[in-house]
């Protein structure tokens, strides 16, 4: 199950609720996604937003990765919902915005339980699943030139301060996809 098929299932969804042309955003894999339908049913793509997201390959990313958040990234994810929570609430501070967009306390931690009550599968199953369809889509195709033949309006939203996805590779989407438009936010993390 690779993104190509996240954004095919997109398509079908859309279709199949008879929506017509949609404006599309995405964010981090869902802006892959975002890219990849814009790319290749623009027929229902109005506009569309790729925030903290790239186009390249998946071994591109690791030298921009921050220790920091590599380190975190290596740590075991729980099965238990409330040390779930408190790891995410972890990966707030790591990956997330700085002030005065970071969220923390009560506030992070409401978030991060929002999360974890709506998931279908609240451990690590769901992490992985989603971190191997990144990681084979991106074996295996190389986003740029989907990018080049995108021919919808096209945002690239990116933070200054994105210790995952580092801001050079939103810049470089915006390069890539015709008249796109970008948006660096100062101080926003992942």
């Amino acid at each position: 199950y690779s993104l190509v098929d996240m954004a095919a299932d997109v398509a079908e969804l859309v279709g199949g609720l008879g929506l017509g042309r949609v404006h599309m955003a995405g964010m981090s894999m869902g802006g892959a996604i975002t890219q990849i339908l814009a790319a290749t049913h623009p027929e229902m793509v109005l506009s569309a937003v790729s925030i903290m997201s790239w186009s390249g390959t998946i071994e591109e990313l690791p030298p921009k990765i921050t220790p920091v958040a590599a380190a975190y990234g290596e740590k075991k994810v729980p099965r238990d919902p409330a040390a779930l929570v408190d790891h995410m609430v972890e990966g707030f501070l790591v990956y997330g915005s700085q002030p005065p967009y970071r969220r923390e306390g009560e506030e992070a931690e409401k978030l991060a339980r929002r999360f974890v009550d709506r998931a279908v599968i609240p451990h690590a199953t769901t992490v992985y699943r989603h971190s191997l369809a990144v990681v084979v889509t991106s074996s295996i195709l190389d986003r740029r030139a989907l990018a080049a033949a995108t021919k919808v309006p096209f945002l690239v939203i990116h933070g200054d301060s994105d210790p995952l996805i580092h801001v050079d590779f939103g810049r470089e989407t915006a390069s890539l996809v015709p008249g796109a438009r970008l948006e660096v936010v100062a101080g926003m993390g992942h």
